[in-house]
């Protein structure tokens, strides 16, 4: 079964059962082709030329890195390693920066696999007039949705 086979399992039986609880998911947090698949997620973000302190970035990242990541999932070896930080200019006040954390590229995998699982499990569930920090919706859509619906008096 592919990955995004899993995951939309994973939707089904969250939409099918509110009240659902999985207790499985570290396995296939654990599983190589999820890793991958959130690496094809996030190569092409603006960020992923930069390396963490492990210098590695998406040019770095292969098949093997997966593996190797899975690996230390699975036995409990993961420890996320500390961000970089570097200051950066503030857009809007020149001559201040602002201090900006740059995760290791392994830790940005488990991170996006992390966020794919969950977004499997909670989309479903959550109400259509919820927006805030959910894919595909933001401000303009929640403004989209009042000025849409029938006004209530």
């Amino acid at each position: 079964m592919n990955v995004d086979a899993r995951l939309s399992r994973l939707a089904r039986l969250a939409s099918a059962d509110k009240d659902k609880r999985f207790d499985r998911l570290y396995r296939e947090l654990t599983k190589t082709d999820l890793l991958m698949y959130a690496y094809e997620q996030i190569k092409d973000n603006k960020g992923a030329k930069t390396p963490g302190i492990d210098g590695l970035n998406k040019f770095n990242w292969n098949e093997e890195d997966a593996g190797k990541l899975a690996a230390k999932l699975q036995s409990g070896n993961y420890d996320p390693a500390p961000v970089r930080r570097v200051l950066i200019d503030k857009k809007n006040k020149p001559g201040q920066k602002r201090p900006l954390g740059i995760p290791t590229f392994g830790d940005r995998v488990v991170q996006c696999a992390l966020k794919l699982l969950l977004e499997a499990l909670y989309e479903p569930i959550f109400l259509e007039c919820s927006h805030g920090f959910r894919p595909h919706r933001a401000c303009q859509t929640a403004a989209a949705q009042i000025m849409d619906s029938p006004r209530v008096r």
